[in-house]
């Protein structure tokens, strides 16, 4: 559930705990510091995650009723867009 949550808010992970897709924020020119900030994310969907169960329930039918409308899934995600915008993305280019 982690994962569909984190898509939510426009982070991209895997089902590989271990890989958080290292190479492609590195080619973006973060460094550690910018881990830190990539680790409160996760933290923070992870914790709404669980605040999500704790209201709605752990059955995913049940858990989905909670993502609709849910004001800290949007904040999490302006918060990763804002923060991301600061990377620009190797290949592309937004001059025209």
């Amino acid at each position: 559930m982690v994962l569909n949550f984190c898509d939510l808010a426009n982070i991209t992970v895997n089902k590989n705990c271990v890989w958080l897709g290292t190479l492609a924020v590195t080619s973006r020119g973060l460094v550690e510091k910018d881990f830190e900030q990539i680790g409160e994310f996760l933290h923070h969907a992870i914790q709404i995650t669980l605040s999500i169960q704790k209201e709605f329930g752990k059955l995913k039918k049940d858990f989905n009723k909670g993502l609709m409308n849910n004001k800290e899934i949007e904040q999490l995600k302006a918060d990763v867009e804002k923060f991301s915008d600061m990377f620009d993305m190797p290949g592309f280019s937004l001059a025209i």
